[in-house]
């Protein structure tokens, strides 16, 4: 399948195109100038440039993994935001007209109640989550090709939380993690088997689509990732969220993804099963 990868460059891009690319032919774009060579340079949010890169390539699917992720720069320029999270995903749905499985997130909705199911009606309370809610609506209502699929804060051996935490427990450090944030992490393995699954998925009967992992607080996930990986978990020293950054660790934010799995023959992974997984595949 030849599949467009927005973002490529991007953390979660990258990630997709690392593990799809022996199983599809995956043709890269972003905005970035330093590009390298085999990446479409194009920026989404001008329909004009979306409309050149049509002419360059017919793909079969759309991953559209390229936005603003940047919680605190949203609500800063709401416009931009808008520009990058929800013009972008306009653009390629009309100009392309082709199957697109949009990255969306967690933010959808507003992290008061938790277990978000893929069928509960989203609320976000920030401008981040507003537009890519508006992506949302927008290829749902618009396009019977269009497929969401969030997710809930992605780790791998290289994401920011899980490198600073196991530097510091290396290192026997202490880290202070919050206890009164919850969310459900989802891991790379499972994204991919999920984003695989859906691919493989002719039907597009599932459209909304929870690719996460089991809920738990912040200082959880890092007490089971020191366990683990063999650490002092009395490294992980429990803290509670300060006001100011309220915006960006909800009080409970996590997802439930039991339609999904349910419909895709997946089963759950416990936190500590995923955390093995990932210390066995990356040798960390």
């Amino acid at each position: 399948m030849k599949i467009l990868l927005t973002g490529s460059t991007g953390f979660v891009g990258r990630w997709i195109k690392q593990q799809l690319s022996p199983f599809h032919d995956i043709v890269e774009t972003g905005r970035n100038p330093n590009l390298q060579s085999e990446i479409i340079q194009c920026d989404l949010s001008h329909r004009d440039e979306v409309l050149r890169l049509a002419e360059k390539i017919t793909p079969d699917a759309i991953i559209h993994a390229a936005g603003n992720k940047n919680i605190r720069g949203c609500e800063q320029n709401p416009q931009a935001a808008a520009e990058a999270n929800t013009q972008s995903t306009e653009n390629l749905l009309t100009v392309f007209g082709k199957r697109l499985i949009y990255i969306s997130t967690d933010f959808v909705f507003e992290g008061k109640t938790g277990a978000y199911t893929e069928r509960d009606t989203p609320h976000p309370l920030t401008v981040y989550g507003q537009t890519k809610l508006a992506s949302e609506q927008f290829g749902l209502n618009s396009s019977g090709l269009f497929q969401v699929m969030r997710l809930s804060a992605l780790y791998t051996p290289d994401s920011p939380f899980v490198t600073t935490l196991h530097d510091a427990l290396v290192n026997q450090k202490p880290i202070e993690c919050f206890t009164d944030t919850h969310f459900s992490p989802t891991y790379i393995g499972e994204f991919i088997d999920v984003l695989k699954a859906t691919l493989d998925d002719s039907s597009l009967h599932l459209r909304t689509i929870h690719a996460c992992g089991a809920p738990q607080s912040r200082y959880d996930f890092a007490v089971s990732y020191a366990q683990a990986y063999g650490f002092d978990t009395q490294l992980v020293i429990p803290n509670k969220v300060p006001n100011a950054n309220r915006l960006i660790f909800p009080e409970d934010i996590s997802l439930d993804n039991k339609v999904t799995r349910q419909h895709y023959g997946i089963a759950a992974r416990t936190p500590a099963e995923c955390l093995t997984d990932m210390r066995t595949q990356w040798n960390m």
